[in-house]
């Protein structure tokens, strides 16, 4: 699948400037809209873009927790 650029152009300017490309590979009803045809593409390509993802190698790195809070209790008039 390609096209995942002319989709995010049609999204930023609008169905109603740009018409999202048609791609064959999306199911497209008789009475689909072009933003209900843009968002179900776009479903499509970020499924087919993370399923070509390699998961990174070795364990995530450990960071360090966050200190204790010393913040006062918010007063009952807050």
């Amino acid at each position: 699948m390609s096209g995942w650029n002319e989709h995010v152009t049609a999204a930023l300017l609008g169905t109603e400037r740009r018409d999202p490309p048609v791609l064959p590979e999306a199911p497209d009803g008789p009475d689909a809209d072009r933003a209900g045809r843009l968002l179900d593409q776009a479903a499509l390509l970020a499924v087919a873009r993370r399923a070509g993802r390699v998961p990174g190698r070795g364990a995530p790195e450990v960071i360090a927790p966050a200190p204790a809070e010393e913040a006062p209790v918010v007063p009952a008039a807050a």
